[in-house]
């Protein structure tokens, strides 16, 4: 029996974006796409639900990391500053956000072996504290730490590394040297 894409969110306990991402990535494709299911919700230009603000930054079968982000960092002024920005970002927005972090991502991943310190390194790790700093006020000690998590939680480690392998110690190193030159 076929199942609009919203059914199938329900039944399976994960959201429409979700579905839309493993679809991107070839792990679930539908047996058929209607030309009205996500192009005329993106024309609308909606404002975001919440359980969806991280779809874009999470791996796309876990709602635990926003219910972990929410326990650990929700009192903070970070996430409340990113909740309020991401939560008045559209649909396409979001989508454009993580197609921009994933060909940075790219980018970061190719340029590995000119070392931490090469310019082009270096202005490709300023376009990503930018994106931070979208998200929030990030000073640099702190973007220093989220570096360092990028290899002490295992789950950015495979993110990064999927990329290219040793990509995770690569931006811990690259953000490092960045906070380092920028520190005032």
């Amino acid at each position: 029996m076929p199942y609009t894409i919203n059914e199938l969110a329900k039944l399976s306990g994960v959201t429409v974006r979700t579905l839309h991402y493993y679809d991107e990535i070839g792990l679930l494709k539908p047996s058929n796409i209607q030309k009205n299911n996500t192009i005329k919700h993106m024309k609308k230009q909606q404002n975001m639900k919440d359980e969806e603000l991280y779809d874009a930054f999470k791996d796309p079968d876990t709602k635990e990391y926003q219910q972990e982000a929410k326990e650990r960092w929700g009192n903070t002024d970070a996430y409340k500053q990113s909740m309020k920005k991401t939560g008045k970002l559209t649909k396409v927005e979001m989508e454009k956000m993580k197609k921009d972090g994933i060909e940075l991502t790219k980018k970061l991943a190719g340029s590995m072996d000119k070392g931490i310190a090469d310019k082009e390194v270096q202005e490709l790790i300023g376009r990503h504290y930018k994106g931070i700093q979208f998200l929030y006020d990030c000073p640099l000690e702190m973007y220093r730490n989220l570096g360092k998590m990028y290899v002490d939680d295992p789950r950015f480690t495979a993110y990064f590394d999927r990329h290219r392998p040793g990509l995770a110690v690569f931006m811990r190193d690259a953000i490092a040297w960045f906070c380092i030159k920028n520190i005032k």
